[in-house]
């Protein structure tokens, strides 16, 4: 009975709500100036992979196998996305739209903080990529040195995109095609995740609500 009491104890965590889901571009602001002021000499490789990681919007197992091949056309603005969909010959997928800040950061980090030689974007020793749980490590010390909710995860980035996405054109193909997600369904959750969606869903259902006061004089008479 006691290793069923702790068993059951361990695995009770507080549900995420909405907002702790996904973070706002303040909180990942706040997220890249916590590495900016670190005194590590891997800062400018966590600080970029944070960085294409919410603007790029890509699942932790992605960001791990950028290299430069990667960003062949980022001149032209155009970034080639492997997906994990399938371990052999993995497709590339392109976002139809990069932005001007994310072609000029890539650029200054492939000319600043990447060797001649080096392939992949962010190496654990020469020549091999990181592993997706180091990466998660090392997102979850920032996390708790910027003072942000431990609860939020690597994914929150992604989903932080889609929902600066939608807020901005309200357009779920938009949002498909950005998060590069095979399904529309897949991206109706951001709709949902939106404060903005919400607060107008609110706003259109207050409107019409019943303005109705509650019977006080009836509740002072309910038996104690």
């Amino acid at each position: 009975m006691i290793y069923e009491y702790k068993k059951n104890f361990s695995r009770s965590k507080p549900e995420k709500t909405s907002e702790q889901m996904f973070l706002t571009v303040l909180q990942v602001k706040q997220l890249l100036d916590t590495i900016e002021h670190e005194n590590n000499e891997f800062k400018n490789r966590d600080h970029c992979a944070i960085f294409l990681g919410f603007y790029l919007g890509l699942r932790i197992g992605e960001v791990v196998l950028l290299n430069r091949e990667s960003f062949r056309h980022i001149n032209s603005e155009i970034a080639y996305i492997k997906t994990l969909k399938t371990r052999d010959n993995l497709p590339e997928r392109i976002p139809p739209v990069v932005e001007q800040n994310v072609s000029i950061y890539v650029r200054a980090y492939l000319d600043s903080a990447m060797r001649d030689s080096q392939k992949w974007f962010f190496e654990s020793r020469p020549n091999f990529h990181m592993a997706s749980s180091n990466m998660r490590k090392i997102f979850n010390s920032y996390l708790l040195k910027s003072g942000l909710d431990p609860m939020y995860s690597w994914h929150s980035l992604r989903h932080g995109r889609g929902v600066l996405v939608w807020d901005q054109f309200n357009d779920l193909q938009m949002v498909k095609e950005m998060l590069r997600q095979s399904t529309l369904s897949s991206a109706e959750k951001y709709i949902r995740m939106s404060p903005k969606s919400k607060a107008l869903l609110r706003g259109k259902l207050d409107s019409e609500a019943l303005h109705i006061d509650f019977p006080r004089e009836t509740a002072a008479n309910l038996p104690e």
